[in-house]
């Protein structure tokens, strides 16, 4: 005599395997599950009491960075243009028509 719960399980089960037929519910991919970490954690980030003196530290490094390099820059090519100047002045030339 089969019993009445074996009868009126839910799941058909395989008569090889003893698994379910039904596709198991599939796992979402590591690039979801990071960015739906990563949208919440900048959710917290966004309403932290924080938040914006981060953002202004931030652009103040981004803008102090980007001066320096330019001011850099530009001396760098003060120094190699004097020294070209230099150079100029000191060649003589002898001889020569």
């Amino acid at each position: 005599m089969i019993s009445t719960q074996r009868r009126t399980r839910p799941r058909a089960r395989s008569s090889t395997t003893c698994r379910s037929t039904e596709p198991s519910p599939r796992r979402a991919s590591w690039s979801a599950r990071f960015a739906a970490g990563a949208r919440h954690d900048f959710g917290r980030f966004y309403h932290w009491k924080g938040f914006w003196y981060v953002v202004g530290g931030v652009a103040a490094l981004a803008a102090a960075g980007i001066a320096g390099g330019v001011g850099g820059a530009r001396y760098q090519q003060d120094q190699q243009l004097a020294r070209q100047r230099q150079a100029g002045i000191g060649v003589v030339l002898i001889g020569g028509n």
